[in-house]
């Protein structure tokens, strides 16, 4: 699983973050602070993690997700950041994923404690908080094509122009491993051990294991990943 962690803060100091954790970026404006840190879980993880900062004085929203169903070996796909100045909703900027069934996460900080915000068309909400002087929204979606996602537009409750960062950040999927057995011989003998992901009926075809047909099949119904039988 993948944990995702999104930091909004009135100051841009930075935040020092438990072991373990990657930070993946930090954008920040004047007065507008939003930092994204990542971390594959392990066995067993703790039910807290603390977060410490510089300045102790400053209004901070945090949120943490668990995203399963993620390529642990290369989690993160591509991300971007629109700041924007004296405006009254978020954009985030359009970014692509190399793969279809990823999830695009939106993720948004704002200088005014004052609005909530609605989702972009299609997107389910996934946080909505806030202080004083600073705002998060996180959205998500899950994205079908490798064409440019567009824009996403987290839309004020309460318009008043203020400042604010809007990443979109691709997540990717897991690696689905795929097995294929082939058919070397126009026996009926059935597979010798249904399951360990080999077509072997015992026999053999000149120096190779035999794989019928039948054995194929066998073996491709009790395996978890042998979905194609091809024929030599």
């Amino acid at each position: 699983d993948l944990m995702i962690v999104q930091i909004t803060r009135d100051n841009t100091d930075d935040a020092n973050p438990p072991a373990g954790w990657t930070l993946l970026r930090r954008d920040n404006l004047t007065f507008t602070y939003q930092a994204i840190y990542w971390k594959i879980a392990g066995p067993s993880e703790p039910a807290t993690y603390s977060w410490s900062f510089t300045a102790a004085d400053s209004d901070t929203v945090i949120w943490s997700a668990r995203i399963t169903g993620v390529d642990t070996t290369t989690p993160i796909g591509a991300h971007d950041v629109t700041t924007t100045l004296g405006a009254n909703d978020i954009v985030a900027p359009s970014v692509v994923a190399t793969t279809t069934d990823s999830l695009l996460l939106t993720l948004y900080a704002g200088d005014s404690g004052n609005d909530g915000y609605t989702q972009h068309g299609g997107m389910t909400e996934q946080a909505d908080l806030r202080r004083v002087f600073v705002a998060l929204y996180a959205a998500s979606e899950t994205i079908t094509s490798t064409t440019p996602t567009g824009t996403r537009t987290a839309t004020a409750d309460n318009p008043t122009s203020h400042d604010s960062i809007g990443v979109s950040l691709i997540i990717n999927p897991a690696v689905v491993v795929s097995n294929v057995v082939a058919v070397n011989s126009t026996g009926n003998s059935t597979d010798a051990s249904p399951g360990d992901d080999v077509c072997d009926t015992g026999g053999t075809v000149g120096s190779d294991p035999e794989c019928t047909l039948r054995a194929a099949i066998e073996e491709a119904n009790a395996s978890a990943t042998v979905d194609t039988i091809h024929f030599d």
